[in-house]
């Protein structure tokens, strides 16, 4: 329960209309908040409890969590008139018992998202749309994720979805002003958006790889004035993928050779754009 701990460090902050995100400007601390203030005001009941008792109920709701993203996902499939064998679900199970296991290990809210995600498909079969998309924004609002939905309920033109899951963020977003403040919750909003958002959507961080036995990198210049090697472990934003993905911009990266234990550099180029017209139209 690490991440678990971890957060509830933060649950002495509000207390003390403490910001808990890296401020534009400061050196980077190695805990920062990774969630909206709506992640603060769910933990707060578990964090009331002492460290034993806390770490026990949030574990039990995250292994209620994976019960009901197997009955979701086994009543789709039953749903679909679709007959799988007891081999094949057995074997579904221990395929994907190591994430699970991880995940209630960690403490990390994932398998919390789940299963949101998981009771708004069930109420999307049920034909309410409504409770689909509210659960779809609360999701959103703790992990941006879920708000892929969004589109795919655009264009499948499921309004009520569509309609009630924008409502259901803004809401939440603006919830938690309730028990911290208006202020307060304007300014963590802002933290999480300087921390989380921007990094992840606009930023190009320009890193360069050094050669062995070099002491300064050799940056190379694309055409868009954005070094043609870009370390893809650092940078992860929307701009980055696709400057990656429609550009020669050369990524770097490192895996660990497991009988040295050394790091092993390696280097690819994903430039689709480049590919020929009879490639691209056998793609996927």
């Amino acid at each position: 329960m690490v991440s678990f701990q971890r957060w509830r460090e933060f649950s002495s902050f509000a207390s003390q209309q403490k910001n808990f995100y890296r401020i534009p400007g400061e050196k980077k601390v190695n805990q920062e908040y990774p969630h909206l203030p709506m992640m603060y005001i769910l933990m707060y009941p578990f964090h009331q409890m002492s460290n034993f008792w806390g770490a026990i109920t949030w574990m039990t709701l995250k292994f209620l969590m994976v019960i009901l993203i197997f009955h979701v996902a086994l009543s789709y499939i039953r749903d679909a008139n679709i007959h799988l064998p007891p081999w094949l679900l057995i074997l579904i199970f221990v395929l994907s018992f190591r994430y699970f296991k991880s995940e209630l290990l960690n403490g990390n809210v994932d398998l919390l998202i789940g299963g949101l995600i998981a009771a708004a498909l069930y109420f999307l079969r049920k034909n309410n749309r409504i409770l689909c998309g509210g659960l779809i924004g609360l999701a959103a609002v703790l992990k941006l994720t879920p708000l892929l939905f969004l589109p795919y309920f655009f264009v499948k033109r499921m309004w009520k979805c569509f309609a009630f899951g924008m409502l259901a963020i803004v809401f939440f977003v603006l919830l938690p002003a309730v028990f911290i403040g208006w202020n307060y919750n304007i300014d963590l909003c802002k933290g999480h958006y300087h921390q989380m958002l921007e990094p992840f959507t606009f930023s190009i961080q320009q890193t360069f790889f050094a050669p062995k036995n070099t002491k300064k990198p050799h940056p190379q210049k694309t055409s868009f004035g954005v070094s043609n090697v870009v370390r893809g472990s650092r940078n992860q934003s929307l701009s980055a993928v696709m400057l990656r993905l429609c550009t020669n911009t050369t990524t770097d990266f490192s895996t660990r050779n497991k009988k040295t234990r050394k790091k092993e550099h390696h280097k690819f180029r994903a430039n689709i754009l480049s590919l020929s017209p009879s490639t691209q139209k056998r793609a996927p």
